[in-house]
């Protein structure tokens, strides 16, 4: 564009990129980082406004200065009386419930989920975003993203689906995601180990093309000698399938890697939408946050300092690796999201007929809530010293008030007088009666309340807090219990028969289902098992190794 004060320069993706050029479209992928960094400004159109805009601004521009500590005390999904009045005690202002709604909505916005919006936000030297004739501060923005983040808010949906899995939209919001991005560009010993990280951020992002999944996150890490060698190996190849890149994405992760992480980005048939991926592939396309993610690296260290052994058979896409059998599944629980919607049965059944002492020596109460959470301390760091839990005990407490507030929706979601209201029943009051679970009048007291339409009480909502919060770790994983008498949480399309692996060089521990074939086994994801997650395992008598091949 050429006027009064020279000629500008415009760069507007969606036309000057030939999309149905692959060649053309491989070299302009190749220069988009270098494009979006030396840009003057970066302007992003978020579609035209709607009823939900001005609402979402105005509670943007609330939430900004609000310290984080005062918002997460506030759990915008608790049906609790009150929420207004508790809002304005907490943050010295009510909230109108339809703002949250409205803040959903905006960031429901196909700009928050594409994975290219990673390189715009972290990359641009000055961005603007234009949603109608409103101008949005992307800084602003970020700020609040931090919040939903950070805080009990990660789960905002609005207040039409209490006790809903975590949406993804408001969960990784790409400002924030991008923000993380940036930050980390000089983290990690090798380009390997930075590029993992990044899948593991950006996971929940979305891409027309499944390709992008790797190839938008390749221009964050073009600067040093090392990156530009290891740009080469995954340098935009849109001639290639996206199995074939995913397969060398794998590849080039498992050997530039300082750990196995990347095993654990592989989902369960559950997730996957690729077919004819190896299972020790992960289906980067999927934008659901499955196993444990970065948190292992900081928590975990189930196999100590064994080193890792393996090697890939390209022709039969095999991944041979040496490894230990610990233990084989002997029961099957609920899922998480299960457990949330009112299905308890399996998981009660399981814990009634454990003996109180667990392996660890604690009663199987104390083991049962480390184990829904994965025990991960409240900040994230590293655990206490190994075979000591990380989570605080204070959480404690808040699980006793968490089990209160479930048993009576379990209760609630089952018909009075039936068979399955009658079989729950029984089984809480065993429970109850010895002293894991509330006392059954409680429990009786409180559904008959939320029945009737009445929340929780404010302090009742308080104290189930903290531990709902941590109920968000390992979210998409299912309880099972092993032939040793172990418990833990695992991939959602385990099955009992399956075997719990540990594989050196990672932290954490795998599920695995025999094939038909001798030492050939099927990836179904990585899992935590109470009492085996901090190298007890290695401390005794290890089971001998074997050669296995998963396929």
């Amino acid at each position: 564009m050429t006027g009064e004060g020279g000629t500008l320069a415009w760069w507007i993706d969606s036309i000057c990129i030939n999309q149905e050029d692959a060649l053309e479209r491989s070299e302009q992928v190749r220069k988009m980082a270098r494009i979006y960094a030396a840009a003057l400004i970066t302007t992003v159109w978020l579609g035209e406004e709607d009823e939900y805009t001005a609402p979402a601004m105005e509670l943007l521009d609330a939430l900004e200065p609000v310290e984080l500590q005062k918002l997460k005390r506030i759990d915008p999904l608790a049906p609790c009386d009150g929420m207004e009045e508790l809002c304005r005690e907490e943050l010295g202002f009510s909230i109108d419930p339809r703002a949250w709604t409205a803040l959903s909505w905006l960031y429901k916005r196909r700009f928050f989920r594409r994975v290219w919006v990673l390189q715009e936000c972290a990359l641009s030297m000055a961005k603007m975003w234009v949603c109608g004739s409103r101008l949005i501060n992307p800084d602003k923005l970020l700020v609040v993203s931090d919040y939903l983040l950070s805080s009990g808010w990660s789960n905002l949906r609005g207040f039409d689906n209490v006790g809903a899995a975590p949406s993804a939209l408001a969960m990784h919001p790409a400002s924030y995601t991008s923000l993380l991005l940036r930050s980390m560009m000089d983290q990690g010993p090798t380009f390997g180990s930075r590029l993992v990280t990044a899948l593991v951020h950006s996971r929940m992002c979305e891409s027309t093309d499944p390709r992008d999944k790797i190839y938008a996150l390749i221009g964050f890490f073009d600067g040093s000698h090392e990156e530009r060698r290891s740009y080469q190996i995954l340098s935009p190849d849109y001639t290639k399938s996206v199995g074939q890149i995913y397969l060398e994405a794998t590849d080039f992760l498992l050997n530039d890697s300082e750990d196995l992480l990347v095993l654990s980005l592989g989902n369960d048939r559950t997730h996957r939408k690729l077919k004819g991926l190896p299972s020790w592939v992960p289906d980067f396309s999927v934008t659901c946050m499955t196993g444990f993610g970065l948190v292992r690296r900081s928590i975990y260290c189930a196999s100590r300092a064994l080193k890792a052994d393996w090697d890939i058979i390209y022709g039969a896409k095999v991944l041979r690796l040496r490894a230990s059998r610990l233990d084989s599944i002997s029961g099957v629980g609920e899922s998480k999201f299960e457990m949330i919607n009112g299905q308890c049965h399996q998981i009660l059944s399981m814990l009634a007929d454990m003996d109180d002492a667990y392996v660890t020596g604690q009663h199987k109460k104390e083991a049962l809530w480390r184990t829904l959470i994965g025990d991960p301390d409240r900040g994230g760091n590293s655990p206490q010293p190994r075979n000591r839990s990380a989570a605080p005990s204070s959480l404690e407490t808040s699980f006793h008030s968490w089990l209160l507030y479930y048993s009576a929706l379990w209760l609630g979601a089952a018909k009075e007088s039936g068979d399955r209201y009658n079989l729950i029943f029984t089984q809480l009051a065993e429970l109850s009666d010895n002293r894991i679970f509330p006392q059954v009048e409680e429990i009786l007291q409180l559904a008959k309340r939320l029945k009737r339409g009445y929340g929780l009480t404010s302090a009742l909502a308080k104290a189930v807090m903290p531990y709902k919060d941590a109920f968000r770790n390992l979210f998409h994983a299912r309880f099972f219990r092993t032939r040793g008498g172990f418990i833990g949480m695992g991939p959602l399309s385990l099955e009992a028969g399956n075997s719990v692996w540990l594989i050196p060089g990672s932290e954490v521990l795998f599920v695995l289902r025999e094939k038909p074939v001798t030492n050939r086994f099927e990836l179904i994801g990585d899992c935590y098992v109470h009492g085996l997650m901090h190298g007890e395992a290695v401390d005794g008598a290890l089971p001998k190794m074997e050669t296995i091949e998963l396929e």
